[in-house]
């Protein structure tokens, strides 16, 4: 899986949203060097707790300083691919 690609996950309706995403969350440290989680729920947030993972919350209503958190994120990182997680 390449660092850019953007996974979406399923509604608590479908699955179990928190389990799902710690599923998730768990294959991903596994496989790829993480930057950060971004969403805008609790269960996303948990999920990325659990495994260490930086998570930025999104506001659905105002998402830009989100992605404006997420840039500084990948810039305090020096970027992708530096080996941090």
């Amino acid at each position: 899986m390449l660092s850019n690609e953007l996974l979406r996950t399923p509604t608590a309706e479908s699955l179990g949203s928190l389990e799902h995403k710690r599923r998730l969350h768990g294959a991903l440290t596994r496989e790829c060097e993480v930057i950060a989680s971004i969403g805008d729920s609790f269960d996303e947030e948990q999920a990325a707790a659990e495994f260490g993972i930086h998570f930025v919350a999104v506001d659905p209503c105002e998402p830009t300083g989100a992605w404006a958190a997420l840039a500084e994120r990948i810039a305090e990182l020096g970027g992708f691919g530096s080996g941090t997680h």
